[in-house]
């Protein structure tokens, strides 16, 4: 399949307050991470039926690193190195 059109826009929604460290009206700790993550794609491939790209990007949806990571909430390991030269 030759694509004759491919853009992808990432983007997410977060609540800044949780950047700072604030709270909500009720007193609870906002979270810093995104509330939202959103992913748009346009594709098209001349003399393809719109189902062929449509599915191609719904399977790589399915396999891809960083939505996979979302969905599974991955652990995320800190290690921090004071002792060095």
């Amino acid at each position: 399949m030759e694509l004759s059109t491919l853009e992808v826009r990432a983007g997410s929604r977060s609540d800044l307050r949780g950047f700072f460290g604030m709270k909500d009206a009720m007193g609870e700790a906002v979270c810093a991470g995104p509330c939202e993550v959103q992913l748009a794609v346009r594709i098209k491939a001349h003399g393809i039926a719109p189902e062929r790209p449509r599915n191609l990007v719904e399977e790589s949806h399915r396999c891809s690193p960083i939505p996979t990571a979302l969905r599974n909430a991955v652990p995320v390991a800190l290690r921090i190195d004071t002792d060095f030269d």
